[in-house]
């Protein structure tokens, strides 16, 4: 996964400076635009269209940059209100809804592209399939972005885990469940609930206090609300 995220990066590099000189190149033609029209009164037929096309270019390559560096917009109200695992599990179905997206897109695009093979743009006489070939490598650049991102988030989650369960005093846990089922299987919860029975069992609603005395003497014994969970809860 290294190896694939160390390619994309190069890839993205690359596409920075497509987006970088598009962006001068929208800007420049613009400019000519504006000049040639207030100023030699003389428009330009393909200046329009050209600085459409360079819009889309910035727009479709730009996408998976803001992928990569989080910086869509976020509806705070929602953000501010999920804590833990709740905006951790909001934060996955975005991600999802993202890559399905952007796989949509990119086989509605590599579609145009077909089609776009019997087309020109109207001032410039581009082939469509190539501006509609722009978008589909925009969306699949989207894909990769979207997976390599999605990726990250599990490492996350994975060391998160790794380190909550990375306690010593975790150990007890299991330990107090196995001592209360060996003390399940071995009777002496049945004597306490016996002996409970016997103190408190001829009272009305005696079963509920069997319970609450029979728990009481054995979380003295054992020193844990899970030990006394797993011993008295499997009678």
């Amino acid at each position: 996964m290294k190896g694939i995220k160390s390619v994309f990066i190069k890839m993205q590099r690359i596409n920075t400076v497509i987006i970088s000189l598009a962006l001068l190149a929208m800007v420049g033609v613009v400019f000519l635009q504006t000049f040639c029209r207030f100023v030699i009164f003389r428009s330009l037929s393909w200046s329009e269209e050209l600085s459409r096309y360079l819009f889309v270019t910035l727009i479709v390559l730009g996408v998976n940059l803001a992928i990569t560096n989080h910086l869509f917009v976020r509806i705070e109200i929602i953000d501010n209100y999920l804590k833990g695992t709740a905006a951790v599990m909001m934060n996955l179905i975005r991600k999802f809804i993202m890559i399905y997206v952007n796989i949509v897109f990119v086989y509605s695009s590599f579609k145009l592209i077909l089609i776009g093979a019997y087309q020109t743009s109207p001032a410039m006489r581009i082939p469509m399939s190539l501006l509609y070939g722009i978008v589909f490598i925009g969306f699949a650049m989207n894909v990769f972005a979207s997976l390599i991102d999605l990726y990250e988030t599990f490492v996350v989650i994975s060391q998160r885990i790794f380190a909550n369960s990375n306690s010593f005093s975790m150990l007890a846990i299991p330990a107090f469940i196995l001592a209360g089922d060996i003390m399940s299987k071995g009777g002496l919860s049945k004597r306490l609930v016996a002996f409970a029975d016997s103190l408190v069992g001829w009272i009305s609603g005696g079963i509920s206090l069997v319970s609450i005395v029979a728990c009481t003497f054995f979380a003295a014994i054992s020193g844990s609300s899970v030990a006394t969970t797993a011993a008295i809860g499997g009678l």
